[in-house]
């Protein structure tokens, strides 16, 4: 019968390994290859689990002697060189549909199986390192864009509202402090995008709170 089981380890502790053969046992017991969902949060730590589970399996499929130490491993002392290899080639026969990837990786495409019921519409990617950085750079050209006004104007509203975003320090590290400033707010941004709701007491106390 297959159970759930939770492993917690620590940095350096053999969390690969340990993972390795909990995944080669559930195979063994006969489930479903790309039934298993195995996630990590690095594309390097999911490479490196990937790699792992075939060179096992692989090694165990060639002959008795490693056959028997990952049966041991995997606590099946019972399953032979044979069904290893069996087992290999059911698990190389599938490796389009195996779920062994990132956290962020498994997320996109559950968005893309439900992009309707999640309110998107489109092709959408996720951004990382360069062009999460490229993006930000063009949301900032158009954020401080004149707006039916002068550069001047645009330059005059942005210094205005960095001092109040800054409580009124002198800061020269304009940009690493917006990319501080928009990591921080961006959860809150999506919880209310509607620019009426910010600053309105009415929106965040409510018509019923009393008046401190």
């Amino acid at each position: 019968m297959l159970r759930h089981t939770l492993i917690t380890a620590s940095a350096g502790s053999g969390k690969t390994w340990r993972l390795t053969v909990r995944y080669l046992r559930l195979v063994m017991m006969g489930a479903e290859p790309e039934s298993i969902v195995a996630l990590t949060f690095s594309r390097k730590a999911a490479g490196e689990f990937f790699n792992a589970i075939l060179h096992r399996l692989a090694e165990a499929a060639s002959g008795d002697g490693k056959a028997a130490a990952l049966a041991r491993d995997i606590e099946m002392p019972h399953v032979a060189c044979g069904d290893f290899r069996q087992a290999l080639v059911r698990l190389a026969s599938r490796l389009p549909f195996l779920m062994l990837g990132t956290l962020d990786s498994f997320f996109i495409r559950m968005a893309r199986s439900f992009p309707f019921e999640l309110g998107l519409s489109g092709d959408f990617a996720l951004l990382d390192g360069h062009q999460l950085a490229v993006e930000k750079l063009r949301v900032y050209d158009r954020v401080f864009a004149p707006d039916g006004g002068t550069a001047a104007q645009a330059g005059a509203e942005f210094r205005r509202a960095f001092t109040e975003a800054t409580f009124g320090k002198e800061e020269i590290r304009v940009r690493a402090l917006l990319d501080d400033f928009v990591n921080s707010w961006h959860f809150e941004y999506l919880a209310a995008q509607d620019g009426d709701q910010w600053g309105n007491p009415l929106v965040i106390w409510g018509p019923d709170a009393p008046v401190v």
